[in-house]
């Protein structure tokens, strides 16, 4: 990644490297999300810690509970004009 020796020369250690680039990472994941799909159907989540990860398979599981799994299958991607 470009961003490793700039971060390395601060110096960051490569925890704190891998754990700066994930969040960018995530934040372009997201932003592409918000940008694909009904605002109703992207839900940020935080996963850092077991707790956060325990409630969000709780989230999701009560989600396709309520919903089904057929409401999940038919979840589409927002049309997107083309560019020229």
């Amino acid at each position: 990644m470009l961003r490793q020796p700039i971060l390395a020369s601060r110096g960051y250690t490569q925890r704190k490297i891998t754990e700066n680039i994930d969040c960018e990472i995530f934040g372009v994941v997201l932003d592409e999300a918000r940008e694909s799909y009904a605002e109703n159907v992207v839900r940020p989540m935080q996963s850092g810690t077991e707790a956060d990860r325990t409630r969000n398979l709780r989230e999701l599981s009560d989600w396709v509970r309520t919903f089904g799994a057929d409401s999940v299958a038919s979840v589409k991607p927002k049309k997107r004009s083309k560019q020229t």
